[in-house]
Order: C-alpha cells, then sequence, then structure tokens
C-alpha cells in the first residue's frame, strides 16, 4: 500500500464531504486545475487531497478513461455535432475528454460539478484571511455532521496562475489492468470476465468474502418453459462504461444484463455505478421490470469460505425506511452492510436480511456441487413495482476494527450521509 494513506477510523470521522459547483457560486467558472482545498493542521495550514469530478449539462460524468469498445459511450450534443476541430471525438478514447459545458482545452468549475474531500482531513477554524493565499479567491466552508462526529473547518482557493503543489496523499486507486480498487482498509477485486461482480474482498490483507453470490429468478411474459427461468452471477453480463478514480473516491459504472436460457432471452440493460471510497463501497444491485420480464426476486449474498468471523448480526433499524443491516465480525476488522432502497422503490419491493447455510453435498452429487455460508438480502419486486430498470444498493463500510454498537447507525447513515456545508467568508484574491 505504498503511497496510500494509512487506515483510521477511532480518531477521524470517515465520511465524505461532497460539494457541488452549486453550493460553491464563488468559485463557478474557476479553472479547476487552480483549485486546491487547505486546512490547518498543528498551527499551519497546508494542502489536503481532494478532487473534482466533473458532470456533463445533463448530469453524464466525464470520465477519466473510458475503455476501449464502449461504443456509444458519449453522444455530442446538437450543437457541437460536426465540429471540426476534433475535440469531441477524443472522449471516446481510452481517455476521456472534457465537460461539453467547457470550451473546448479547458476545464472549469460548473454548477453541477463535484468536489469531493475527506472529513478526517478538517481542521480549527483561521482567526485572520489566510495570507499566503493572497493571490486566489477563498472560500471558507464548515462542515458539520451529527452521525459522523464530523466538525471542522476547510478551505477553497481558486488560483489564477501557479497554483502551489497538491497534496501528495492518496486514500484510495483503482489499477485498471487487474480489476482491483483498494484502499489501505480494503481491496476489492472485479471478475475478469464478468465486469459487474466482485470477486474477492480482503481487508486489512486478510480474505474475508469469497464472492458477491446472486440467485435469483424472473417471471416472464413467454410460454413454457421459458415463463419462469432461474439465474446466478454467472448470467450477469455487461461492459464497463468509464470510470473515474481520483485520490478520494472511485467511480465505475457499468451497463448490466441478464442472458437467460442458454442466450434464448436478453433482459433490457441497466446503467450502474459502482462508487468507493476509502471506508466504505456502494455497490449497486441492478434489477430490469421491462417487458418480457414481469417479476424478479433474487438472494444477493456476500459469501465467505471457512468462516472467519466470530459473530454475524442482523437487524431492522426502527427508522422510518426501516432497512435492513449485517454486521459480519472478527477480531481485527468487521464488514457492515446495508441495503439501501431509493425512496420510490420502497413501496414496490419487499426485502429482508438472511443467514444461507451451507449446502453438503449428498451420496453421488458431485465434489464442487456444495455452497459456502453467506450473508445477504433477499429481494423482491411487488405486482405494483413500475416498470422500468432499478437500481438498488449495498453499502458495505469496512472497519480495522471488531464491530462494536452503535456501528450500524453509522453504516445506515451512509445512504444519505447528513454532511451539513455552509460557506461563512469570502476573500478575494489581492
Amino acid at each position: 500500500m505504498a503511497g496510500l494513506a494509512p487506515p483510521r477510523l477511532r480518531d477521524h470521522p470517515f465520511v465524505p464531504v461532497v460539494a457541488t459547483g452549486r453550493a460553491l457560486p464563488a468559485l463557478l467558472g474557476s479553472p479547476i486545475d487552480g483549485l486546491r482545498v487547505f486546512t490547518m493542521h498543528d498551527g499551519t495550514l497546508g494542502p489536503i487531497p481532494f478532487q473534482v469530478d466533473q458532470r456533463h449539462r445533463d448530469g453524464r460524468w466525464v470520465w477519466d478513461t473510458v475503455p476501449a469498445g464502449a461504443d456509444g459511450e458519449i453522444q455530442p450534443p446538437a450543437e457541437l455535432a460536426g465540429a471540426e476541430d476534433g475535440w469531441w471525438e477524443t472522449s471516446r478514447q481510452p481517455h476521456a475528454a472534457g465537460d461539453d459545458q467547457d470550451p473546448p482545452g479547458h476545464r472549469l468549475f460548473d454548477a453541477n460539478d463535484e468536489l469531493v474531500f475527506m472529513s478526517r482531513d478538517l481542521g480549527p477554524r483561521l482567526d485572520h484571511p489566510p495570507e499566503r493565499l493572497g493571490d486566489a479567491r477563498v472560500v471558507e466552508l464548515h462542515v458539520r455532521s451529527e452521525v459522523f462526529g464530523a466538525d471542522g473547518w476547510a478551505y477553497v482557493a481558486a488560483f489564477d496562475t501557479d497554483p502551489p503543489p497538491r497534496s501528495s496523499t492518496r486514500y484510495i486507486e483503482y489499477d485498471d489492468d487487474a480489476n482491483l480498487v483498494r484502499t489501505p482498509i480494503y481491496a476489492f477485486r472485479f471478475s475478469d470476465t464478468r465486469v459487474a461482480l466482485i470477486r474477492d474482498l480482503r481487508v486489512i490483507g486478510q480474505p474475508l468474502v469469497d464472492r458477491i453470490k446472486i440467485r435469483g429468478e424472473v417471471l416472464l411474459h413467454l410460454p413454457p418453459p421459458l415463463h419462469r427461468i432461474s439465474f446466478d452471477e454467472e448470467a450477469i453480463m455487461g461492459r464497463t462504461r468509464g470510470y473515474i478514480a481520483g485520490p478520494i473516491r472511485v467511480i465505475k459504472q457499468n451497463q448490466a444484463h441478464l442472458q437467460l436460457a442458454g442466450g434464448l432471452v436478453k433482459t433490457p440493460g441497466v446503467t450502474c455505478e459502482h462508487v468507493y471510497y476509502p471506508h466504505f463501497a456502494r455497490v449497486p444491485i441492478c434489477m430490469s421490470v421491462r417487458f418480457p420480464v414481469r417479476s424478479v426476486r433474487m438472494t444477493v449474498t456476500t459469501d465467505y469460505s471457512d468462516p472467519p468471523f466470530h459473530h454475524v448480526y442482523l437487524g431492522r433499524h426502527p427508522d422510518t425506511s426501516g432497512s435492513d443491516w449485517i454486521a459480519l465480525d472478527t477480531d481485527r476488522v468487521s464488514i457492515l452492510s446495508v441495503l439501501a432502497v431509493p425512496q420510490e422503490l420502497r413501496a414496490h419491493v419487499e426485502t429482508r436480511s438472511c443467514i444461507c447455510q451451507p449446502h453438503h453435498p449428498a451420496a453421488g452429487e458431485r465434489n464442487g456441487a456444495h455452497e459456502t455460508m453467506g450473508a445477504g438480502f433477499a429481494i423482491q419486486s411487488l405486482p405494483d413495482c413500475p416498470k422500468g430498470e432499478h437500481v438498488l444498493y449495498g453499502v458495505y463500510l469496512l472497519t480495522p476494527r471488531p464491530y462494536e454498537p452503535g456501528d450500524e447507525r453509522r453504516a445506515l447513515g451512509l445512504r444519505e450521509p447528513d454532511v451539513d456545508l455552509r460557506i461563512v467568508r469570502v476573500w478575494e484574491a489581492r
């Protein structure tokens, strides 16, 4: 893990701070390469790691990288179609180009772009204007989160020329060749053949999870025997559409579909995003309810062979959403899982947490027929479920210590973090 910041949890909140350009109006139109974020530590004002993730005017991400073969990934708006300078076409190459709201060759901070840093890097408030940043416009931010215990200050500066060096610290890395997302806490490895599937999870270097497994059944508007088809994760086909890999988070977008009955039936594609932060991940669970699909039910489990976990806790939090959670506990680390269901879908799906017991092969069964222990969530679409492509999320909080009561509250809070961001002062460049 050379180059990555060491893992910390007890002494620093781990929730990210995400500020759109709309929330930072004094910085709109600033060159992104000239932005820096500073905080006070040990009496010194210094840079902290951050990233700016851009969005096109219609909300799509501007990818750092569009893999080869991601055809049809980004279509130019009508006013840019046929542009002679070739700027837009570069966005279809392995390295993506710019935001369609920016002039060609420039990267500007727009209202729907997102500036991201970690609350663990917040510091105390300055009692005077930041003198060493006198040649920049500076926005003073006060950030608070009751759930995550964050309360501190950050200073976002926009330099027109000669910005100071960025922080060299990274909290996360993405290795495209190895299909691997890693932080000092965990490493997620994706399947080499199924881009949407996670094949391995290690926490503090320890292999804990065998795989994330899916078992399901689709009812179709088709005559027997195709009216009811079972599937597993091997039926999930797809491709990576693009990814962003900064020092704070990795965003990886896939388009996935089910290929059923030996390829006779293909469900509509669902676009979904994996988002990874230093201590937690949001992993999509895609569900297409569109013709010929009538309904879907599935069980999504985190499976582990030779269980290393001392305890497995299951619960349903008594809040308005009643979200399910699971904690897998060891003497060194814990994994907490929460099923996040979009508000508009909560009345149309049925969910519950579950433990899947291993199945041992009976006499005559082949040796590889047994299943491993697993803990996860059962999901079923109800008859009134809206037609369309739906995305639920498994939120995984990975901690470098055993489970403590109350950790589930933080994991549940990661569905929609209660981070309050307020601009207190703005200093103009001198």
